[in-house]
């Protein structure tokens, strides 16, 4: 696989189904099949939320996402979520030409910044992309319905 066979464009629902494949790469969580088709039109049509996936050969390698906030204080700025790129397919570059490409849209919808988080073992990676470590995370799992 070289630069030129892949190809960086914007999530559509028709790639559903491999993207949940590769999330499962990094992720437990796993959506009922029967609501893809759903999910996936419900997804493109949140106006604060963009995806890019990178295509080679009609098949989808990597996806990642970012969800734009409107700041209470005025000001944008973006949160980087699901970036994954097919197993077969890593240390080509293909995440950095995803991210890059995130952050090109960050930058056009005006944002500050762009956070995200990540694995402890993705740190340098990310920081080469001109990202620093800066506080800590927190969660609480919060039980579905």
């Amino acid at each position: 696989m070289n630069d030129q066979a892949i190809v960086i464009r914007s999530f559509n629902p028709n790639d559903i189904e491999q993207v949940v494949e590769m999330l499962q790469s990094i992720s437990t969580f796993k959506p009922d099949h029967s609501k893809f088709k759903e999910l996936a039109a419900t997804f493109v049509q949140n106006s604060y939320c963009f995806a890019s996936v990178a295509e080679s050969q009609e098949q989808v390698i990597g996806f990642g996402s970012i969800f734009i906030l409107d700041r209470i204080r005025g000001g944008r700025s973006a949160i980087v979520e699901d970036v994954v790129v097919h197993e077969t397919a890593r240390r080509m570059g293909i995440g950095r030409l995803i991210v890059r490409n995130l952050l090109e849209r960050a930058q056009e919808e005006n944002c500050f910044k762009a956070s995200l988080v990540t694995a402890n073992h993705n740190i340098p990676f990310y920081e080469s992309l001109g990202f620093a470590v800066d506080h800590q995370e927190m969660s609480v799992y919060l039980k579905q319905s």
